[in-house]
């Protein structure tokens, strides 16, 4: 008896995690409201949940042992017998390349199998295909019939899906309203069964403050944008952490308050948004909002931000020792994190490298690697490269 428990408990587990796979693997390309809502389109029958099949679950275990070659039989297998978790899957898999060779032609062909099947996770991957041309011809029509039809049934890639192409205008007239209607869905609204994951509801969640915060298709409102930053940032999102705080900082739907404004902010940097520590910087190096300017301290969160390979903090990190302020003065360290920044297009460090090698600190004297620097800076728009060009090329 005690031997048949544990085989039974070990497959219950075994179906949960299979249960949630289908999830794990959905694509990634959906990225990142009136007050009262739209009305809600007439809801369809909704279909029956599908169940895997023992062949997709088998071959689901050996892919995740590495079983690679071995797994994808069992796969297939399924996907023969039309299991719509193994056409899933396999249009995942062909659509990134994973696993098998990519092959849009298939990917297609799988999600529409999976799509006949009422399956609604097929049925958002039918949009996929649709709205970037895999294996089909590219229609964001037809993407958006095939997303409206998943995200009724509650699938946030599908409602996230909607507010993106909406909020961009891709391939429709841009209609922020209706982007934040979708949006609102997939923050809101119950998620399709068996759909679990709390990351695309928070991700709504801070797309629908970006748009209250601007006023765009709803009436400006600051208090109800920094509400949804909030319960964004309560779940962990780094970048609702980050706008909350900015908000606090500038008094924006709430009382003025920097010193939260700075704790949000670490917590923000700490979470993984690296601009943050920029921010921090900025902050501490000229003394906004009634913050007391502490170089040390600016040059500390400078540092945090070029570690991460932020071009904007090691520009500044630069200056800061160019110029001695909050560490100590190496013109060494200056030229090598000015450089780098530039490496990556950051007109400032650009057109600032420009000048050392015009006057020759920290490296020899260029006055042709200045005009470099100086062009590729001006190339983008930026005006002080644009006159600094002009002056040198006056000179000749």
């Amino acid at each position: 008896m005690k031997i048949s428990i544990k085989i039974h408990v070990a497959n219950i587990l075994s179906a949960l995690t299979v249960f949630l796979c289908c999830f794990l693997f959905l694509p990634a390309e959906s990225k990142a409201f009136s007050l009262t809502d739209a009305a809600a389109p007439a809801p369809q029958k909704r279909p029956r949940y599908a169940k895997s099949s023992v062949d997709f679950v088998r071959g689901y275990e050996l892919l995740q042992q590495g079983e690679t070659e071995e797994g994808l039989k069992y796969i297939r297998r399924a996907a023969k017998d039309a299991d719509p978790w193994a056409l899933c899957l396999l249009a995942d898999m062909y659509m990134k390349g994973n696993t098998v060779g990519q092959d849009f032609d298939e990917a297609f062909s799988n999600a529409q199998l999976a799509a006949s099947k009422i399956y609604i996770p097929g049925i958002y991957r039918l949009g996929l295909c649709y709205e970037n041309g895999y294996g089909v011809e590219r229609d964001v029509n037809a993407a958006i019939t095939q997303y409206i039809r998943a995200a009724r049934e509650g699938l946030k890639e599908a409602q996230m899906a909607l507010g993106r192409i909406y909020f961009e205008g891709i391939g429709v007239e841009r209609d922020y309203e209706e982007s934040a209607k979708w949006y609102r869905w997939a923050a809101f609204r119950a998620p399709y069964i068996g759909q679990s994951d709390t990351n695309l509801m928070n991700q709504a969640k801070f797309n629908l403050g970006v748009i209250y915060l601007h006023g765009l298709g709803v009436e400006r409102n600051l208090s109800e944008a920094l509400n949804l930053f909030e319960k964004s940032a309560e779940q962990g999102d780094a970048k609702a952490s980050f706008y909350a705080a900015e908000m606090y900082f500038n008094g924006e739907g709430c009382r003025r308050d920097a010193q939260k404004a700075l704790r949000t902010l670490e917590i923000s940097f700490d979470r993984g948004y690296h601009y943050a520590a920029y921010r921090l910087g900025s902050i501490y190096a000229f003394g906004e909002g009634g913050v007391d300017p502490d170089q040390s301290q600016a040059a500390v969160w400078f540092g945090k931000g070029a570690e991460t390979g932020l071009a904007e903090a090691q520009y500044a990190l630069g200056a800061m020792y160019l110029a001695g302020s909050g560490v100590e003065k190496n013109t060494d360290r200056a030229v090598e994190l000015i450089s780098k920044a530039a490496e990556v297009e950051y007109l400032p460090a650009l057109f600032g490298l420009g000048r050392l090698y015009c006057e020759g600190v920290g490296v020899e004297k260029d006055l042709e690697k200045a005009k470099e620097c100086f062009r590729r800076a001006a190339d983008h728009g930026y005006e002080l490269a644009v006159q600094a060009l002009s002056e040198l090329e006056e000179t000749k």
